[in-house]
């Protein structure tokens, strides 16, 4: 039964000169083998062929040309021959036959228009499968995040709350006791978890805003240097991370940018490169000029740490995503930083990467261009 379906839809998939020649071949040879019995008999079963295939292939519009043709054609091979005048049985067999070809068409056409409403139907059906299928898939990976979101967020408050909690308790409990070496020492660390605390807050709001900035952002010209000084030292606050951060920037470097934005992207970078690289190694802010395009300026932060794998590479720039070395590790982080960078640089036109073979003590190479200019000085 399936073949028998299958048979009649395949010839619908053939090109159209095909069809046309697989039809007129066949309404030719109906037409003369009826012609040579004509008006001896009415052989109608022949012309049953050809009503059956133009309906199917070619619905009623081509079933309404060949009857008209197949008409006209018998009357005037008739009247050539002069044998219009028929006898009245021959008549009414005549117009009988023509009136049941129609019908047998009708049926035809009908069938062919039902079978392509169900095919339709199942397509549609199958489509909206499809988009139910999709539509759970993506509320699956949101549910993913979300929990992915909230795991990483109560990590991450509970830590720099427990440090803080911690510091305070003892200076609150004990404060005498110390010196004020120690009060100051004690206090700046509870300074500096309150950062992260603050850090981990913009990052979320940041998140939830990036759909906006683009509208939102003002675009200047801003010099590299003073912004790059300006980040490394918010960084000196909290440690001596200064001493081992080298800036090799050319003094009129300019990129089209927002001041904002461009800190908080080497803010990002910086304070990844500073995590997962030993204290010991350097930590290098270069920039240069794009190969590809001379009006896009290209900022690098380079460490010494333990690298990234290629296959991992991918990955970084997702959102909430860390990489598996971290989940076990004792670095902490809410997987945002690099998908905030990301945004905020497609935002102003930019676009961010990273190079990297996985080798410990090669570390890794984050560079981002933007559009910009490098002055004579260069």
């Amino acid at each position: 039964m399936r073949q028998l379906y299958t048979w009649p839809r395949s010839m619908l998939t053939l090109p159209l000169a095909i069809r046309l020649l697989i039809v007129i071949g066949t309404i030719v040879f109906s037409l003369i083998f009826y012609m040579l019995s004509f008006p001896v008999i009415h052989n109608g079963n022949v012309l049953a062929i050809s009503v059956i295939l133009v309906a199917w292939i070619f619905r009623k519009k081509g079933l309404l040309i060949f009857l008209g043709v197949a008409f006209v054609t018998l009357v005037v091979y008739q009247w050539v021959r002069q044998r219009l005048l028929w006898h009245v049985p021959f008549t009414l067999s005549f117009i009988s036959g023509f009136i049941l070809l129609a019908i047998i068409g009708y049926i035809v056409v009908s069938l062919r228009t039902l079978l392509d409403s169900a095919d339709e139907a199942r397509m549609k059906a199958q489509e909206a499968e499809c988009q139910t299928a999709i539509a759970f898939e993506q509320q699956r990976q949101l549910n993913d995040l979300k929990n992915q979101f909230i795991l990483n967020v109560n990590h991450e408050l509970r830590s720099p709350l427990t440090v803080i909690s911690g510091y305070l308790s003892l200076l609150l409990e004990k404060y005498e006791q110390f010196d004020r070496a120690s009060q100051m020492n004690y206090l700046k660390n509870a300074m500096r978890s309150c950062k992260e605390l603050e850090t981990l807050t913009n990052d979320v709001l940041d998140t939830m805003m990036l759909g906006t900035y683009k509208e939102l952002l003002h675009i200047e010209d801003i010099p590299v240097v003073p912004i790059a000084r300006q980040t490394v030292e918010h960084f000196e606050e909290f440690g001596n991370q200064g001493e081992r951060t080298h800036l090799d920037i050319p003094d009129g470097v300019t990129v089209r940018a927002n001041a904002q934005c461009l800190r908080h992207i080497l803010r990002n970078l910086l304070s990844n490169a500073y995590k997962y690289s030993p204290g010991d190694t350097s930590v290098t802010v270069s920039v240069t000029v794009d190969k590809e395009s001379e009006q896009a300026v290209c900022i690098k932060v380079k460490d010494e740490g333990p690298g990234i794998l290629p296959d991992q590479i991918p990955l970084l720039f997702g959102q909430f995503v860390r990489l598996p070395r971290d989940l076990a590790g004792s670095v902490r982080g809410s997987g945002l930083g690099l998908y905030i960078s990301k945004s905020l640089v497609e935002a102003m036109g930019g676009r961010i990467w990273v190079e990297s073979a996985g080798i410990p003590g090669e570390g890794s190479k984050f560079c981002f261009t933007l559009p910009g200019t490098v002055g004579a000085n260069h």
